[in-house]
């Protein structure tokens, strides 16, 4: 694995995924300060569908594109005619099934939104085959640009409509344009070629494949996005708005680095599979970079999260700090689960990636029914997932000393430097509460407190992956000078 390739197309990778996530951000908080949390709950209520829907043209056919060793114009057809036809049929369900998703939630504007937003899945359907010959090309530089000038026009829409009064609609036209338009950016930028498919042997291992990852990723999306379901119809529309915007922001940080080490980690996992220690020794570098930088990003949002809120988006939204606490505490050890999956993807093993996925489920809804019938509130639902996260990393770790001879004691072993280095500065960041200042100077003083404290740590007590960051930032920044 060359230190140069890696560092080049993770920072692009990650520039890229930066753009968009705080673009999406950006938007957020413009559109929160305007609309009102019920929009919010309404449109979290609708992309559950969209989102699950969502796992059955973007994953499975499009990743087992990336992982093939040489594709050509009939393979990329092949798939794409595949994932219209997909997304065609499910948008015809979603069609059909709005006025019953509309008079389970007692939402008569649920009808016109749904079958609105669930348009999504045809261009997002091309989309996915798009971001696969991308990754395989390496052009991730082009994608950074197209989702950067994607995010910044459909913002605008959304802007414009929620000024109008449009409510919940504003935040659906957001979404909707920036799919299309990103979309449309990248058709010059892939140059697919068209030709009449053809399902021949090829397609249908690439799809046995695919498919497995296809159920994995549809049961963990169902598992998630039903939480909110559960939120939305136990309790209301204003408790679903503060539980998807306290879980936006941790998601926005693990997403933004997952999506990076995804998109990295599959194809360079797949070169190394034939050589001895070579994915292992790729899996500690990646496990050790990626600690590195989450834990204290997401702990240390934990500690800012209450002045965060009251800056960013005002105390009307002050119900969703909790929610927010929770699940930054639930994804610190994500970046276990990434890389484990990744390595068995890489090897053709999709199928200990549907195993573990459905052991994880049922663990997940047995937790989530107990922390309901006990804690009779929202919160318990973010709670349940909290507690199930290092569980779920455990079990994704337990084959890796079989096929990788890298056993879960040492990555644990390889992760935990990073999370005592981020929490005793989360704890330092939070006792500053206790300052009596006005909430920003407040917040730009735990931001840097918070920085200066991790980043002493990591330095003085040689956190492992802190000098392979410093290395590789050389590396890419000596690169780029030369030329």
């Amino acid at each position: 694995m060359s230190d140069k390739h890696i560092v080049n197309n993770f920072i692009w990778k990650y520039l890229e995924r930066c753009f968009y996530q705080i673009g999406l951000a950006l938007i957020n908080i413009i559109l929160a300060r305007i609309l009102v949390p019920e929009d919010f709950g309404e449109l979290a209520i609708i992309m559950v569908f969209v989102n699950v829907a969502q796992t059955f043209v973007q994953q499975g056919l499009a990743t087992a594109l990336i992982r093939e060793k040489s594709i050509d114009n009939r393979d990329t057809a092949n798939i794409l005619a595949a994932n219209l036809s997909v997304a065609a049929v499910l948008y015809m369900l979603f069609y059909a099934s709005a006025p019953l998703i509309a008079d389970f939630y007692n939402m008569p504007d649920l009808i016109w939104n749904i079958r609105f937003m669930s348009l999504v899945l045809l261009p997002g359907s091309i989309n996915a085959i798009q971001n696969s010959i991308i990754v395989r090309g390496g052009k991730y530089k082009e994608l950074c640009f197209a989702n950067a000038g994607s995010v910044a026009v459909s913002g605008v829409i959304g802007y414009i409509a929620a000024l109008s009064n449009m409510g919940v609609r504003a935040l659906i036209f957001q979404q909707f344009s920036f799919q299309i338009i990103v979309c449309v950016i990248m058709m010059p930028i892939t140059k697919i070629k068209l030709c009449m498919p053809k399902y021949d042997e090829k397609f249908w291992q690439m799809y046995k494949f695919g498919l497995k990852l296809m159920v994995s990723s549809f049961l963990n999306n169902l598992y998630i996005e039903a939480q909110t379901l559960i939120v939305g119809k136990a309790y209301n529309n204003t408790s679903v708005g503060y539980y998807n915007q306290g879980k936006t922001y941790p998601t926005l940080v693990i997403n933004n680095i997952n999506a990076t080490m995804n998109t990295i980690l599959l194809p360079e996992f797949a070169h190394l599979s034939s050589k001895e220690n070579g994915i292992k020794d790729a899996m500690r570098k990646s496990l050790c970079l990626g600690a590195l930088i989450i834990s204290p990003l997401l702990l240390g949002l934990l500690g800012v999260a209450d002045n965060l809120i009251a800056v960013l988006l005002t105390d009307k939204w002050a119900n969703c700090v909790p929610y927010m606490r929770l699940f930054c505490l639930g994804y610190v050890f994500t970046p276990l689960s990434t890389i484990n999956l990744q390595a068995y993807s890489a090897i053709g093993r999709s199928d200990i990636y549907l195993k573990n996925e459905i052991a994880k489920k049922i663990i997940g809804v047995s937790l989530l029914v107990a922390f309901m019938i006990i804690w009779h509130s929202p919160l318990a639902v973010a709670a349940s997932f909290c507690v199930l996260s290092p569980v779920c990393s455990m079990i994704d770790m337990q084959k890796s000393k079989e096929f990788f001879k890298y056993p879960f004691t040492e990555q644990l072993g390889d992760v935990m430097p990073s999370i005592i280095a981020a929490t005793v500065m989360m704890l330092t960041v939070m006792g500053l509460n206790f300052i009596q200042l006005p909430k920003l100077p407040l917040l730009i003083l735990q931001v840097i407190m918070g920085i200066g404290i991790y980043v002493g740590a990591a330095l003085l007590f040689h956190i492992p992956g802190t000098a392979a960051l410093v290395r590789l930032g050389k590396v890419f920044f000596c690169h780029k000078f030369k030329k």
